[in-house]
């Protein structure tokens, strides 16, 4: 995404202020700032040097605006913003002085640069990119006595792991309340993911295909965090990832670890049962009916909404155990949503997938050879190499183990469309055109 040009008209005086909002424009806005100084005009003359720019910032002082604020003097500024054309137009009053009062229909930040009106700035020039978020994350009230962490994040970048007794909620309010500060918010449901599904999920939602091992594709991910704006949340982490956000860039990383402990709901429960074998920290409400046989909304009265969409849901109990029927049930869903993988339930189900595939590699194995050819299809289908690699992995080494070659054979075939010679994740194929064998 290229950078935004930003024109700062300010006063000589305030040529302090100006550079210190235009290193924080550069680092919370991805923002190529020119500063403009009055010297021998005025605010009302020198805007026009930024016709060309996507915005320009008036720092209103007495020094920077006509000592008369007639109609005629600011004549050119207020046909623009009556036009409501680009550059859009911001106006920061630093100190007191005399301007129309149409240039509040501006962006209008009347208390200067403290800390609120400089996060109400971040936030509007984070809105004149054009991006759209891929996730928006329902309402959640934080846990009490975390809104010091809060502030301590939104006002830089880095990776940043959240505490508490409820950390998953803690980040689901800082996604839902600061949205509007990141170019996108990418939620990651990790649990007992493997890393490289992890790191091929970051990467496809980025844009970017990694090259070569897991090392570098965290690499690659990290340098794309570093250049832009974006808010990456790694829920329910169990394993460590390399740092992948730091303060000398403009991304965020936020990490939750397994803390908050589910109380037991009925064990007889329609729902308590099925739900329990679908992830507890989010999972898709479309599969979670089917699976559990019952409507969407009866789901949804028992847990509670992870997204502003309504498609991803929490559990807020567990009935204690998971049957062995229950897990097949899960398992086998699955391996039918990905038969059709071209159904946007199957992106949905994703973060369940390795959980089916363990507990079907212990009871049965046919089902987990057919779940996971399943999901290599659907990886390779969508680009995403290092999750297609995965699956053809983790079946080939437990076939091995087993001493079932043909299936070792048939993983083998397909893992040479994908890797090098070195085991290395590679471009040597067309999404759309997999191997056939396994």
């Amino acid at each position: 995404m290229p950078l935004l040009d930003v024109l700062v008209c300010h006063a000589p005086a305030d040529l302090r202020a100006a550079s210190d909002l235009a290193q924080r424009l550069e680092r919370n806005g991805e923002a190529r700032v020119r500063l403009l100084s009055t010297d021998d005009t005025t605010i009302a003359e020198a805007w026009t040097e930024g016709d060309t720019a996507k915005a320009v910032i008036l720092l209103m002082t007495p020094g920077a605006v006509p000592p008369k604020p007639t109609r005629e003097t600011w004549k050119s500024l207020l046909e623009h913003v009556e036009g409501r054309g680009d550059p859009q137009i911001a106006v920061v009053v630093l100190r007191d002085c005399a301007f129309p009062k149409l240039l509040e229909r501006a962006a209008c930040f009347r208390r200067g640069l403290d800390t609120a009106d400089l996060r109400a700035l971040d936030e509007w020039h984070i809105g004149l990119h054009e991006s759209v978020h891929t996730f928006r994350a329902a309402p959640a009230i934080p846990p009490a006595g975390h809104e010091r962490e809060l502030e301590h994040v939104i006002d830089g970048s880095g990776t940043h792991e959240l505490g508490g007794a409820d950390p998953s909620r803690l980040a689901q309010a800082f996604a839902r309340q600061f949205a509007g500060h990141y170019l996108d918010v990418l939620w990651i449901e990790c649990g007992l993911r493997d890393l490289s599904c992890l790191a091929g999920e970051v990467a496809a939602r980025l844009g970017i295909q990694p090259d070569g091992s897991l090392d570098d594709a965290w690499r690659q991910i990290a340098a794309v965090l570093h250049e832009h704006r974006i808010l990456v949340v790694f829920d329910d982490l169990r394993e460590q990832i390399p740092t992948l956000a730091s303060a000398a860039g403009r991304g965020t990383v936020l990490i939750t670890r397994p803390a908050a402990v589910l109380t037991t709901g009925p064990s007889d429960g329609f729902v308590w049962q099925e739900l329990s074998a679908c992830r507890e920290q989010g999972f898709s409400l479309a599969f979670a009916a089917r699976l559990a046989g019952v409507s969407e909304s009866e789901v949804a009265a028992q847990c509670e909404p992870l997204d502003a969409g309504l498609r991803r849901y929490r559990r807020t109990a567990t009935s204690g155990t998971v049957t062995s029927a229950i897990r097949a049930r899960h398992a086998e869903l699955l391996s039918e949503i990905f038969l059709h993988r071209g159904d946007s339930l199957s992106d949905e189900c994703v973060p369940e997938l390795d959980a089916a595939l363990d507990w079907a590699i212990s009871e049965d194995w046919p089902l987990a050879v057919q779940l996971a050819k399943r999901a290599n299809l659907f990886f390779q289908d969508r680009g995403r190499r290092f999750e297609a690699v995965h699956y053809l992995r983790r079946v080939a080494a437990e076939a091995e183990h087993r001493g079932d070659a043909e299936v070792v054979h048939l993983c083998r075939k397909d893992l040479s469309w994908l890797t090098d010679d070195m085991g290395a994740v590679h471009h040597h194929w067309i999404p759309g055109q997999q191997g056939t064998l396994f």
